[in-house]
């Protein structure tokens, strides 16, 4: 499967919220919640507002799909490059595509064009 990555428009935090803390009311977020824990990924611009501790400094890409549910190695083919340019990324899946965030923003393009994934 060919890939090919669009950047989203912003920069991202990833945060840490108790876990009976309510759904914050913003436009773009993306929510996990545990027994221990809500994990949330907001635009940077919407963290201040919300009492969590705070990892700031994301950049986003979408892969573009949708993707089927029976696609196999779609992450493991963007993690890999990123591996071996050493720079960790977050994932999040959705029912329609995946999600990448790094703080590399610059040394991920190079990695994933370099390894022949299309970034717009």
């Amino acid at each position: 499967m060919e890939l090919e990555l669009e950047p989203v428009a912003g920069t991202f935090a990833v945060l840490r919220l108790e876990p009976g803390a309510p759904l914050p009311d913003c436009e773009w977020f993306a929510a996990t919640r545990t027994p221990d824990e809500l994990s949330l990924i907001v635009r940077e611009a919407d963290a201040a507002s919300l009492d969590a501790r705070v990892e700031t400094g994301f950049f986003a890409w979408r892969v573009r799909g949708p993707l089927p549910f029976d696609a196999v190695g779609v992450l493991a083919g963007l993690a890999e490059p990123l591996r071996t340019a050493r720079i960790p990324l977050l994932a999040v899946s959705t029912f329609e595509t995946d999600y990448v965030f790094v703080r590399d923003a610059d040394g991920a393009r190079r990695a994933w064009a370099a390894s022949g994934i299309r970034v717009t």
